[in-house]
């Protein structure tokens, strides 16, 4: 689960980050016009491609996608995670990989970018999906008590925010004389008590970026309901739990790390509780292979 589930982390702190001045999924949506990028090149990888996956937001309007699953495409283009669509079962299971050149003239915004991915998944995957509202199970983050030692305003001038994280994991390393980057970091790590420990640490970021790093952990939306306001320093030490159900991390059986839930508590002054409301999904009802390029 280690590398497994390090790559989960790193494509939720993606999905988590990148909203940082973005509109919602819905209001793409609901984009008075249908933008396109001008050219696009879409070309099927083998499973095993010795490449880099990643994807990138170029300014001048280009996207660069590389090694990505029909799945992790629907995931960019509508910035939503694995566990908030619904479709056909194959969509998850699906193993064929493309990389995506495309270009759109002027800057479009990264929002933008968005909708011109929708577009291209329309014309040459056959996409039909739409948002849609329903009852479901998620979690409401609140306060409890006073702050924990895990949970720290940020200083000011602290550290440096980025406009666009991009799919770049571990951030870029900032210039000489120039702050750190604000950003997220995970990695598992030896438990003092036996086992392993997931290490979540984020340095300038608000509470609600922090809420949606914990849901792609717990692969159900986590709603900020806390009141805090401002960006903030949390360092997080908890059980690597399997939420998504994969196999067990490494040391987990032996560990004795408190779960996530209790760390929340005990480290961060705050609490996860369980609530049943509207949530949002994107519902697609038919996807295909892509047309030649």
């Amino acid at each position: 689960m280690g590398g497994t589930l390090l790559m989960r982390v790193c494509f939720a702190t993606v999905a988590a980050f990148v909203f940082l001045g973005c509109a919602s999924a819905r209001a793409q949506e609901k984009a008075n016009q249908r933008l396109a990028f001008d050219v696009a090149s879409v070309k099927p990888v083998a499973a095993d491609a010795k490449e880099e996956y990643q994807y990138r937001f170029e300014p001048g309007g280009r996207l660069v996608i590389r090694h990505f699953r029909v799945i992790d495409l629907i995931i960019i283009a509508w910035h939503l995670r694995d566990f908030e669509i619904e479709g056909p079962a194959w969509v998850s299971r699906q193993g064929a990989y493309y990389d995506i050149d495309a270009e759109a003239t002027g800057n479009p915004t990264i929002d933008q970018m968005r909708v011109m991915l929708q577009s291209l998944l329309e014309d040459r995957f056959h996409l039909v999906a739409h948002l849609q509202s329903k009852v479901g199970p998620y979690f409401a983050l609140r306060r409890d008590g006073s702050p924990g030692e895990g949970l720290a305003p940020t200083e000011p001038g602290a550290c440096t925010h980025l406009a666009d994280y991009g799919a770049r994991a571990p951030l870029p390393v900032a210039p000489v004389g120039t702050t750190p980057f604000c950003g997220f970091k995970a990695r598992l790590e030896k438990w003092s008590g036996g086992g392993t420990a997931m290490r979540f640490e984020w340095q300038g970021m608000p509470i609600a970026n922090i809420a949606r790093v914990l849901g792609s952990e717990l692969r159900r939306e986590v709603n900020d309901e806390t009141g805090l306001s401002g960006d903030f320093d949390v360092a997080l030490e908890f059980r690597p739990d399997n939420f998504a159900g994969e196999p067990a991390a490494p040391g987990l059986a032996e560990s004795t790390a408190p779960s996530l839930f209790a760390a929340v508590q005990e480290q961060l002054g705050l609490k996860l509780v369980a609530e049943k409301g509207p949530v949002e999904v994107l519902a697609i009802s038919h996807v295909e292979q892509p047309t030649a390029n």
